[in-house]
């Protein structure tokens, strides 16, 4: 299966001529095309089901390119090209920094399919690793986030129980074996549990077994 019919595009256009021009012009270069000839349907379509990208006309009355491409970052996060026939700058600009980064450029009437569809192909790789680029903000935020709690948690162990670094350490990496738990969850109800003025009793037994045999560790 070719990317562009794995690519599902949406078109919103008060102009009908043009509208079904440049949908079977993309639909015979192989995308998944649907219209809409007013903003109102664009919204109602994007909310059934988000496209891949929405090619969005500037100047539709009833909700123009722009006020929907505002509505459809905020709900939807689907990226977009604009269509305008304004070659003011200052329209364009306006258009551009609506989407706050989901506008991915615009293409000036009249439309040349030729044209276009590189811009599309060229929009939607874009789009692409732009996700990617989130994703692995969002996973590094997560890997951040998970190593603090344990940090924090160890740091709780510490000072609870006077112990060194590496016996805090030690005591929750055996802890979160012992339930086949991973370390930050279990160092998230440590945490938790550390504001209540509490510790877990099993988080206490296994202080007590830091040797090897289940000796326990002296206390002093």
């Amino acid at each position: 299966m070719t990317a562009q019919a794995q690519s599902e595009l949406l078109i919103a256009d008060d102009d009908p001529i043009l509208l079904g021009l440049v949908a079977e012009g993309l639909t015979l270069a192989g995308y998944r095309v649907r219209q809409a000839s007013c903003g109102k349907a664009a919204l109602g379509l994007c909310r059934e089901q988000a496209p891949d990208l929405a090619i969005l006309d500037i100047g539709m009355p009833d909700l123009n390119g722009i006020e929907l491409a505002e509505i459809l970052r905020r709900e939807t996060q689907v990226p977009v090209l604009f269509l305008t026939g304004h070659g003011e700058q200052i329209v364009v600009d306006k258009a551009m920094s609506s989407a706050q980064g989901m506008a991915l450029g615009y293409v000036l009437k009249p439309v040349k399919i030729d044209s276009l569809i590189p811009q599309v192909q060229a929009a939607l790789e874009l789009s692409q690793h732009l996700n990617g680029l989130k994703c692995r903000e969002t996973q590094l935020q997560d890997s951040l986030s998970k190593s603090h709690q344990i940090d924090l948690a160890t740091g709780i162990l510490m000072e609870r129980f006077h112990l060194g670094l590496s016996e805090a350490e030690e005591a929750l990496r055996r802890q979160a074996r012992s339930e086949r738990r991973k370390m930050a969850d279990l160092a998230a109800e440590i945490i938790a549990a550390s504001d209540r003025l509490k510790t877990p009793l099993r988080v206490q037994q296994i202080l007590l077994e830091q040797e090897p045999g289940g000796r326990r560790r002296s206390r002093s």
